[in-house]
């Protein structure tokens, strides 16, 4: 009796151990690992941030085409696409945009660009999110900014709540997959 006892114990331990990790990986999937840590090194950015954006925009998945027309993991616009191509020497090719590792080279190399003008992470995923033109108004508005460099208030709803999920995400990513990421 009591053997069955501990039996139905450990299988329900079990059970909820591996509802857990099912919880987790379907929320907070990682895919492409190995093209995220190369352009995130490139480029100096954190392996877990573009982890998380990927997650938040595609939901990894690579064929993923907003209603606006982004396309692929990180959701980049053909014409930004092109913009970020010319910036850097590579050729531009908006079919590429689905496959996995011109995206996340492209997206990389964007959010490069953005840290470059904004400096703050969080103004760099408004202007990934919102557009850099629309940030930039946000920045000389003193409703939104007090310092021109950072936004105290971010009027778009979407761009808010975007904010919020990937920085829950990153959270995430750093804590479940400390041994996978390093940054």
């Amino acid at each position: 009796m009591q053997k069955k006892i501990v039996i139905t114990i450990i299988m329900s331990i079990y059970i909820f151990v591996l509802s857990v990790y099912a919880f987790y990986s379907i929320t907070y999937p990682v895919k492409y690992k190995d093209i995220i840590a190369v352009e995130s090194i490139k480029n100096n950015l954190s392996m877990s941030l573009i982890a998380s954006l990927i997650n938040v925009e595609s939901h990894y998945k690579k064929d993923a085409v907003s209603n606006a027309g982004a396309k692929g993991l990180m959701q980049i616009m053909p014409s930004t696409c092109q913009y970020v191509c010319e910036l850097n020497g590579i050729i531009f090719d908006e079919n590429k945009l689905i496959e996995p590792e011109y995206n996340i080279k492209i997206g990389c190399l964007y959010l490069k660009y953005l840290y470059n003008k904004f400096e703050n992470t969080q103004t760099v995923l408004c202007s990934y999110n919102a557009g850099e033109t629309i940030v930039r108004s946000w920045l000389n508005n003193s409703r939104y900014s007090s310092d021109g460099k950072s936004l105290f208030n971010v009027p778009f709803e979407e761009t808010n709540n975007y904010l919020i999920k990937i920085n829950k995400n990153v959270k995430y990513y750093k804590k479940i997959y400390k041994n996978m990421f390093y940054n």
